[in-house]
């Protein structure tokens, strides 16, 4: 959920939501795993996560009362939290303190009771043996970027309490980080060699993790396993295709195309043309990009082959869904790519 809201639930070229999360859910249903009260259709699944299931910050008062009014979030007492809490390296606490405060002033997901009882607030939807949830922000931040792949910065209350939640009271088999990539394996500790005052090995415990990873990111994929204790499933990147050319790129190769015509017959109508082409390619930016400030025969020249190579290039088509093969047709055009 990056950067935080509930328009961003995604990750690099991958469809999450709600197309990879509902492949995911409905072969584990085929498989016969217990999915009591799941949704029964992708418009369900994104309406169901959408709406519950992104990430709320304390100065969204009124979102998060809703969300608790909803019943579609868990509750867990910071009481129960700092159980497990008191036993990390006093070293550890400290680190987290300095930054974040006493777990009972934390400033993420908060939510206090009538009697002004503490609960962390994660906005998981929990169907049968399933827990479909954001994983925590990494902190807010005003840079939010910067925050996502700072090693220094220790974790704040609510994200460890989400994995002790995990870990601790739902005794989860299993954690599947959806998309590349996450952020547990991007905090403080060593990069190899957890010891357990390490964040990562407080996150991962002894649950196996596993970690759909987009097959060309080799790099970061590494610091998945070494330092999130990942098994990585790789799946494909978009098909690629041919970029092609957009209406007005259409008109103005149709324009020069005229203007080649008519140079042969005089002097008066291909004037007139090229001044539409020099309008129309500098309000496109086609001039700036050609570093060109006049249009002139040999500039139409550049022009024409600069916008052949915009329609040949390849791009991503779309992102890809987990667990679902390209059409043959997109397979051959990446395979031409």
């Amino acid at each position: 959920n990056y950067p935080p809201g509930k328009e961003n639930i995604g990750a690099s070229y991958l469809n999450v939501l709600p197309r990879s999360l509902w492949q995911i859910l409905e072969r584990l249903r085929r498989e016969g795993y217990w999915v009591k009260g799941a949704p029964t259709s992708e418009d369900g699944l994104f309406d169901a996560i959408r709406e519950h299931g992104a990430n709320l910050g304390n100065w969204q008062p009124g979102a998060v009362a809703a969300l608790v009014r909803s019943g579609r979030a868990v509750l867990w007492p910071v009481a129960e939290y700092r159980k497990h809490y008191e036993r990390l390296p006093a070293a550890f606490r400290e680190n987290m303190e300095k930054a974040w405060g006493r777990p009972e002033q934390s400033a993420v997901s908060i939510w206090r009771d009538a009697q002004g009882v503490p609960y962390f607030l994660f906005p998981a939807q929990r169907w049968g043996n399933l827990i479909f949830a954001p994983q925590p922000t990494r902190g807010w931040e005003q840079d939010v970027k910067k925050l996502y792949h700072d090693v220094t910065v220790p974790p704040h209350h609510q994200y460890l309490a989400f994995y002790f939640w995990l870990q601790h009271e739902q005794g989860v088999n299993a954690m599947v980080h959806v998309g590349t990539h996450a952020t547990h394996e991007w905090h403080s500790g060593k990069e190899v060699g957890y010891t357990a005052s390490d964040p990562g090995e407080l996150f991962v415990g002894a649950v196996p993790q596993l970690y759909p990873y987009i097959v060309d990111d080799i790099g970061e994929g590494l610091q998945a396993k070494r330092r999130g204790m990942a098994t990585l499933i790789s799946h494909q990147t978009p098909p690629l295709d041919k970029a092609g050319l957009n209406p007005e790129l259409n008109e103005l190769v149709g324009l020069i195309s005229d203007y080649a015509v008519a140079r042969e017959k005089g002097d008066l109508a291909p004037a007139a043309i090229r001044a539409d082409i020099a309008a129309r390619a500098a309000r496109m930016g086609l001039l700036k990009d050609l570093g060109l400030n006049e249009l002139d025969d040999h500039g139409i020249d550049e022009m024409e082959h600069y916008i052949k190579e915009i329609e040949e290039k390849r791009s991503p088509f779309g992102m890809h869904t987990f667990g679902v093969a390209q059409s043959a047709e997109r397979r051959r055009g990446t395979a031409e790519a």
